[in-house]
């Protein structure tokens, strides 16, 4: 029998062999591709969704922190203002651009005009049927970019949602007094300090002068007048002082400040005693002394009573931490009841005066009195929508943010994510 030869040994495979295995490794990996296929796309949609969420709750927990008006006065600031205050989403996922955050009406059509807020009078205006929307566009994320709008419902709670700082009359109310984010000054023995205080200047001056003309036949004798008598022609001024921890303007903190509210008083015809505004003397303790963190510090309370004449309240703010007040803090000024028993605020009117060098800037500057009126001698004054007597301000609300692919604004194809949230303060 032949051996078979080397040539015989190696035929190798058919093609009909090499077709039938190509047709089975398809059968088989065809499934498996569009497997790995189907988990990769499913993979990136619920990456796209889960960081929507997350810019979604992120937007939702930045409301959180606002009042409806400073809301709605972020969307229609001016550039520098915007740049500089803007928080609900990062300035860089929106690449620092003014023009990608606006009002829309419920089409997702940007509105023109004032809008919500009248930036130029500092004027919040709510919708006529209570929904407001507010739109930022190409926010930047990992790999994805988004469309997000903010849909403000004010129709809740019992069909009202304004309150002001005195409704039927009654006094304004805050909690949580020991939050970093408020400093809290009430007037306690302050007056009843300076009228001792000034009593003893009195008694002095009539020594003083008793003592210049002793065997003056012709001196009358002073003698010093009583407490009820001081009580009756006191007066104070307000003060609100605020100045960087550092002395040197190079290193100003941007961080912490000190934070002084007092008193100085006068008695216009009470012998020895100062005369006139500008020499009041300050009486101790101050209503507030402490260094405050100005990262947390977002309001300024002052409770004071009622005291002759127009209240003058005087803004002492240091130029250095000027830019960051205007932008943040607001300074609340509020007259409280004449006793424990009361419930009405005393009539009154007020008068906001610069000292110095400092900035007054009207729009952060609220009240409860009847009329405000303003010195108009600081030359570098920043006056926005005027004063507001008795400020009424949108508490409690409902905001409904949704994250849309970019360029898809209101398209539920393309809807990634939508949480609501109710907010009241």
């Amino acid at each position: 029998m032949r051996r078979p030869g080397r040539k015989e040994k190696n035929k190798g495979f058919t093609l009909v062999e090499l077709i039938v295995s190509i047709v089975m490794l398809a059968i088989i990996t065809v499934p498996l591709l569009s497997y790995f296929l189907s988990a990769a796309a499913y993979n990136a949609r619920a990456k796209t969704t889960q960081e929507a969420v997350a810019l979604s709750q992120s937007i939702i927990e930045k409301c959180k922190d606002k009042s409806i008006e400073e809301i709605a006065r972020s969307f229609h600031a001016e550039n520098i203002e915007f740049l500089s205050n803007f928080n609900l989403v990062p300035l860089a996922s929106i690449n620092n651009d003014r023009s990608r955050a606006f009002e829309v009406d419920s089409a997702g059509t940007a509105l023109s005009g004032v809008g919500s807020y009248d930036i130029l009078n500092g004027v919040f205006h709510n919708s006529v049927n209570g929904l407001l929307y507010y739109a930022i566009t190409n926010i930047q994320g990992d790999g994805n970019d988004y469309d997000a709008l903010l849909t403000v419902d004010t129709n809740i709670t019992h069909g009202t949602t304004y309150y002001d700082t005195n409704v039927n009359n009654t006094l304004y109310q805050i909690k949580a007094i020991q939050s970093p984010q408020n400093v809290t000054a009430v007037e306690t023995t302050q007056n009843a300090r300076a009228v001792i205080s000034m009593s003893d200047l009195n008694r002095n001056f009539c020594d003083q002068q008793n003592a210049a003309h002793a065997g003056d036949s012709t001196w009358t004798y002073k003698v010093p007048v009583n407490e009820t008598a001081i009580q009756a022609v006191l007066y104070r001024d307000i003060y609100i002082k605020l100045e960087p921890i550092e002395t040197a303007p190079a290193v100003i903190s941007t961080t912490k400040a000190k934070v002084k509210v007092y008193y100085k008083y006068y008695c216009p015809g009470i012998n020895g005693c100062p005369q006139t505004s500008s020499n009041g003397v300050e009486v101790d303790p101050p209503l507030y002394q402490e260094t405050v963190s100005l990262t947390d510090l977002k309001n300024i309370y002052v409770f004071f009573q009622r005291n002759h004449g127009v209240e003058q309240i005087n803004l002492d703010i240091d130029a250095g931490l000027s830019s960051y007040i205007v932008n943040k803090i607001n300074f609340y000024l509020l007259c409280q009841a004449i006793d424990a028993s009361g419930n009405t605020i005393p009539a009154f009117d007020a008068s906001i005066n610069p000292v110095g060098n400092s900035l007054l800037y009207a729009d952060k500057v609220l009240s409860n009195a009847q009329k405000f009126s303003k010195n108009n001698d600081g030359s570098n004054m920043m006056v926005g929508s005027g004063y507001i007597p008795r400020e009424t301000k949108l508490r409690i609300m409902n905001i409904r943010v949704d994250i849309y692919r970019a360029g898809k604004l209101l398209n539920s194809n393309f809807l990634y994510a939508s949480i609501t949230s109710a907010k009241g303060e």
